[in-house]
Order: C-alpha cells, then sequence, then structure tokens
C-alpha cells in the first residue's frame, strides 16, 4: 500500500490537487486495518466416520486439559530473545520522540519554536517572539490560518499516531519513509486549502514562508513546516503558483482514490490465509452438528462398559433344565 501511494502522490496532486492527494495515505490506514480484522474461515466437510472420531478426539483432548489443570511448558527460544529485542527498541524509539518533543516544548517556552502546532488532546498554537515584528499583519494571517486549518483537520493527532506507529514499528524502513512523505503532503494540503479559502494571498503566503525561521528540532507529536532542506519548502512556493483545480475534478478525484483505498483494503483482508475448520459432511444441516457430537461424545463410553442390567443378568444363575 505504501508503494502505491509513493508511486500515484505525484501524478494525483497534478491531476486532483494536493489535498485529494493527501487521501491517498488512507490507503495504508485501511490496509493496516483490514489487517488486524479476523480472517477467513473456512470450513472443510469430512466423511461421517472421520468427523465423529474428529469430534470425539477433540472432547477427550479437552476434557484431560481441563482436568490436569497444568499449564503450559514453554522453553525460552528464539521467538522470546526476538521479543525481548523488539521491546528494546521501542522503548529506546519512544525515549527519543520524548526528548524530541521536550527540546522542542523548551525552545518555544523562551520563544524560539514556531509557528507550530502543539498538542495532541488540547492542540494550540506555538509562535517565535519576533513573530509580530518579523512579519506583516497580512503575513501574520496567513500563518495563522494555516496553523488554525492544521487543527481543524486533527493533523496533529494523526501525526501522533504515525509517531507511535514509528517506535512501534522501529525496525520497518517503510514506516519511516511513511511518515516523512505523509508530512509533507500534510503541508501541501493545508496550504492548498488555506489558498483555495483566501486566494488573493498567495504572494503573502509565499513571502511569509520564506520569512519564517523553522525549527532545528523535530516536532514528533504537532504540526510544523518539515523543510529539512531547501526541497519541500521549493516543492510548496512552487504549487502556490500554479492554478488549483476545478470542483469537478476534485470530487472526481476523491471518489477515485475513495475506491482505491477501499479495494485496496478488501485486497488485504482476503490475501490474509483463511483459517481451516474441519466440519461435518455436507448432507448434514448445521443445527445437528452439535447433536452429533454429543451423541458421539456419549456413546464412547457405552461402548467400553456394559450396562448395570447386562452385569446383573450375566451374576444371575440359570436355572437347571428339565430332564427329557
Amino acid at each position: 500500500a505504501l508503494v502505491v501511494v509513493l508511486l500515484l502522490r505525484r501524478p494525483v496532486r497534478r491531476l486532483f490537487g494536493a489535498r485529494v492527494a493527501y487521501g491517498l495515505w488512507a490507503l495504508v490506514a485501511l490496509a493496516v486495518l483490514a489487517m488486524l480484522l479476523p480472517a477467513r474461515v473456512v470450513v472443510v466437510s469430512a466423511p461421517a466416520v472421520a468427523w465423529g472420531a474428529h469430534a470425539a478426539a477433540g472432547a477427550m483432548v479437552e476434557a484431560g486439559a481441563l482436568a490436569s489443570g497444568l499449564p503450559m511448558q514453554t522453553a525460552p527460544g528464539g521467538p522470546a530473545i526476538l521479543c525481548a529485542f523488539w521491546l528494546g527498541g521501542v522503548a529506546a524509539a519512544f525515549a527519543n520522540l520524548l526528548r524530541s518533543q521536550l527540546r522542542f516544548m523548551r525552545a518555544a517556552r523562551v520563544g524560539r519554536g514556531g509557528p507550530a502546532v502543539v498538542g495532541v488532546l488540547r492542540p494550540r498554537v506555538v509562535t517565535p517572539a519576533d513573530f509580530l515584528s518579523r512579519s506583516t499583519p497580512r503575513e501574520q494571517s496567513v500563518v495563522l490560518a494555516h496553523e488554525q486549518t492544521h487543527i481543524a483537520r486533527q493533523d496533529s493527532r494523526i501525526n501522533a499516531v504515525v509517531a507511535v506507529a514509528r517506535c512501534l514499528n522501529w525496525f520497518n524502513p517503510l514506516v519511516h519513509v511513511l511518515a516523512h512523505y505523509l508530512r509533507i503532503d500534510q503541508e501541501l494540503a493545508c496550504d492548498a486549502q488555506v489558498v483555495a479559502a483566501h486566494p488573493a494571498v498567495r504572494r503573502s503566503y509565499a513571502e511569509a514562508m520564506l520569512k519564517t525561521q523553522l525549527a532545528a528540532q523535530p516536532l514528533p507529536l504537532g504540526c510544523y513546516w518539515p523543510a529539512q532542506s531547501a526541497h519541500p519548502l521549493a516543492e510548496r512556493i512552487g504549487l502556490l503558483t500554479r492554478p488549483a483545480p476545478g470542483r469537478g475534478a476534485r470530487l472526481l478525484g476523491a471518489g477515485l482514490v475513495a475506491a482505491l483505498a477501499l479495494g485496496g483494503a478488501l485486497t488485504a483482508w482476503a490475501a490474509r490465509p483463511a483459517e481451516t475448520r474441519i466440519g461435518p459432511p455436507v448432507s448434514q444441516a448445521p443445527e445437528e452438528w452439535g447433536q452429533q457430537t454429543t451423541q458421539t461424545a456419549l456413546a464412547e463410553p457405552a461402548k467400553q462398559q456394559p450396562s448395570a442390567r447386562a452385569r446383573t443378568r450375566a451374576q444371575r444363575p440359570e436355572p437347571p433344565s428339565a430332564p427329557l
């Protein structure tokens, strides 16, 4: 799903706009959710004799496990070592995330951080100390509109989920690639929404980008302009010079992206190995399955031991036969 998004994000942005391209990332989220759903169950029918033996064996194993009450014995091996190694990496990743977040918050408290949105439960906008003196009133309005758009779109909470996913999947380089490009598409979509609401501020918007000093420290739980180099900033300014797609093109693109995301999620779920279960013969009705299992479990002890009437009849002496 991630490879598909990386291949389509630029063509979709050119044809349908940055906001539709940002919606492509729903494909990855839905594919992950589809893999967490229960797998398909395939019931394989068996002959009546085999089904009865299978049911009786299952009942005997379950009864033996309940009667013994003994816990399962597991020896430490490869899986336990890998699990401990993974937990160590998760702890180190969370520690690095917390260190970066605290460093940015310390810089913001002394007026050296932002503009940015910080906070997950209660997002808020922080600006540097020289924000009012360095920017014109029009530039200030577009920057604040940009950050308020982040809050309205729940981008800071999306970034928090991505940050947690990076910590849990610290060993997977594709997750880190996802986080980098998702941030870029997120900023481009936010720019497009602000410019669409205020078409006359394109020049002021570009000037505000050039004047804004980007934070030197990353901000894991929040929204900031992630231009560690000139490439993303140049891409954002270049996007402002292009005409925005029309409403019809955006609706068409949104429909295609939604269909792609749902189809990808269904494909991911269908590709999971199915859970196979042994069932009764096809000719048997489903409501008779439990009855046959119960009858099989009850019939086995009856075959092994004679009834009480049979034992009494065997012990009673027979009367002597009459003489001819």
